[in-house]
C-alpha cells in the first residue's frame, strides 16, 4: 500500500512534468509558427507595397501618355482648323480669280466684232461656247450666234436650251 500511495503521490508530479515537457514542445512549435507567420506577413506587406508602387508608376506613365496624346490631338485639331481656314481662303481667292477671268472673257467677247466672235466660237468646243454665250447680253449673244456656222449654231443653241452647267454629257456617245 505504501507503494500505491507513493505512486498516487508521484503520479501528479510525473504527469505534471510530462505535461510541462509537452507544453514546452508545443510552445516551441507555436513560436516557430508565429515567426513563420510574421515572415509571411512581412513578405505579403512588401509585395503589396511593391505592387502599389508599380501600379502607381504605371498610372503615372499612363497619365503622362494620355496628356501627351491630348496635346498632340489639340495640335492636330489646331492644324486642321488652320488648313480648313486656308482652304476656305483659297477657295474664295479661286472664286475671285474665276470671276475676274470670266468677266474678262465676257468683256472680250462683248467688245469683239460679231463676225470675229462667231468665227472663234465655230472652232471652239460647243459646251464652252455655250458657257460664254450664256454670260453675254442677249443682243450680243444673238449677233454672235448668227455668225456661227449653222450646224455649230444648232448644237450650241441646244446646249444653251438644256441650261447650265454646260458640260459634255458623260452618257452621250461620240
Amino acid at each position: 500500500m505504501k507503494l500505491f500511495l507513493i505512486f498516487l503521490i508521484t503520479l501528479p508530479l510525473w504527469a505534471q512534468s510530462d505535461c510541462n515537457r509537452i507544453f514546452e514542445e508545443r510552445k516551441q512549435e507555436i513560436i516557430f509558427d508565429l515567426d513563420r507567420l510574421d515572415r509571411s506577413k512581412a513578405e505579403l506587406k512588401a509585395l503589396q507595397d511593391a505592387y502599389a508602387r508599380v501600379l502607381g508608376e504605371k498610372e503615372d506613365t499612363l497619365s503622362d501618355r494620355e496628356a501627351e496624346i491630348d496635346r498632340k490631338l489639340a495640335a492636330i485639331e489646331a492644324e486642321r482648323a488652320k488648313i480648313e481656314a486656308l482652304l476656305k481662303k483659297n477657295e474664295a481667292v479661286l472664286a475671285q480669280i474665276q470671276e475676274v477671268k470670266d468677266s474678262k472673257v465676257i468683256e472680250l467677247y462683248t467688245n469683239m466684232k460679231a463676225s470675229a466672235a462667231g468665227e472663234v466660237l465655230n472652232n471652239m468646243d460647243p459646251h464652252l461656247a455655250a458657257t460664254i454665250l450664256s454670260q453675254l447680253p442677249p443682243k450680243i449673244a444673238a449677233d454672235i450666234i448668227a455668225r456661227v456656222e449653222p450646224g455649230n449654231g444648232a448644237t450650241i443653241t441646244a446646249i444653251l436650251h438644256k441650261g447650265p452647267p454646260f458640260e459634255p454629257d458623260a452618257n452621250a456617245t461620240k
